[in-house]
């Protein structure tokens, strides 16, 4: 009798149910009695896109003891492929900005390839954000069933990057990290991400990356905020996310992001009414850079945004101007290589 199939390593260890599957899949079932079979033939399908592979976990090998183990691998392709345009993936740091993130993917009329979200359920196939779901950018849900053996089934996530990923969090300056797992400014390793951890992991699909967190697309200090702030005008930690090879824009803030929920005087900074208008004017316009201008300007509360394009070497942000008593905001385009340090 099969009792189990589930997911290993390459030493044959069970992987836990919120790790990521990498090409290949590695499979183990195991079972009991006194007939095995030569082999077994594992189905597994995404929930997402409905696409199916055949992979025999040991297909002429099996370790004859008791229980019997039957072992094997194959490639992700059959059922997780590149087919990245059309699709968006979401990692938030926190549980409360989850719905933030299913409207965005929603109102952008794309194809989901899942939300990574702090603390993560497993009961609704829900994986908690992590390094490995930040590189990913993307992951496909991945039902895994033996055929003839009704009941011996498994659920995993495959590595599927999307076209479009969205991050909602915290950004520090001069550390040029965003956080994780609910963290604000925690110094543990595990809870903050650079571009260094990224590294050519962004290649297999990504155009563009938003991060909705503060200041690490700033480049140059265009406006003088870091400065006046107390951190560094020359850190410019846009430049190492611009060096990530793979996606050719990224859509952030050199200055301060709005706060998705309220802030510390109880006030709305309408982030997630930004949010939501992005995804309704990309919805409806091909122009990222236009569509972001019109999202952060429209309730004047998002003048720290800025863009770095890549394919064409350009930064957009919002530059200030002060005619006393007022203060004014024109969007700036300017080569990158104008930009300073």
């Amino acid at each position: 009798m099969l009792q189990r199939v589930y997911p290993v390593d390459a030493a044959g260890q069970l992987l836990d149910w919120n790790r990521l599957i990498t090409d290949p899949i590695r499979l183990e079932a195991i079972g009991t009695g006194l007939h095995p079979p030569a082999s077994v033939t594992a189905v597994t399908t995404s929930t997402m896109s409905s696409r199916a592979g055949q992979h025999g976990p040991a297909a002429g090998h099996r370790r004859r003891r008791v229980p019997h183990v039957f072992q094997g691998q194959g490639p992700l392709t059959p059922f997780v492929t590149a087919l990245s345009p059309g699709t968006a993936a979401a990692l938030t740091n926190e549980d409360v900005d989850y719905p933030v993130a299913a409207d965005f993917i929603t109102t952008l009329g794309k194809a989901s390839r899942g939300i990574a979200s702090q603390t993560g359920d497993q009961t609704a196939r829900k994986p908690p954000a992590s390094k490995e779901l930040f590189r990913s950018a993307g992951y496909e849900d991945v039902h895994v069933a033996v055929t003839g053996w009704p009941g011996v089934v498994w659920d995993l996530f495959a590595t599927s990057q999307a076209e479009v990923f969205l991050y909602l969090g915290h950004g520090w300056h001069d550390a040029n990290v965003m956080m994780l797992n609910g963290t604000y400014d925690s110094q543990i390793a595990d809870d903050r991400l650079s571009p260094a951890d990224i590294g050519s992991a962004w290649t297999h699909g990504l155009t563009t990356a938003i991060f909705y967190g503060c200041t690490v697309l700033d480049i140059g200090d265009p406006n003088n905020w870091a400065a006046a702030t107390g951190y560094s005008a020359t850190s410019s930690p846009g430049r190492a996310w611009a060096a990530v090879p793979g996606p050719t824009l990224y859509l952030g803030f050199e200055g301060k992001a709005p706060s998705l929920t309220l802030d510390e005087d109880n006030q709305d900074e309408h982030g997630r009414d930004i949010v939501h208008q992005l995804a309704v004017l990309q919805a409806a316009s091909p122009d990222w850079v236009e569509s972001y201008r019109q999202a952060t300007d429209s309730l004047r509360l998002a003048h720290g945004a800025a863009i770095v394009d890549t394919a064409n070497q350009k930064y957009y942000y919002w530059s200030e101007h002060q005619f006393l008593p007022q203060r004014w905001w024109w969007w700036e385009t300017r080569n990158l290589s104008e930009m300073g340090t």
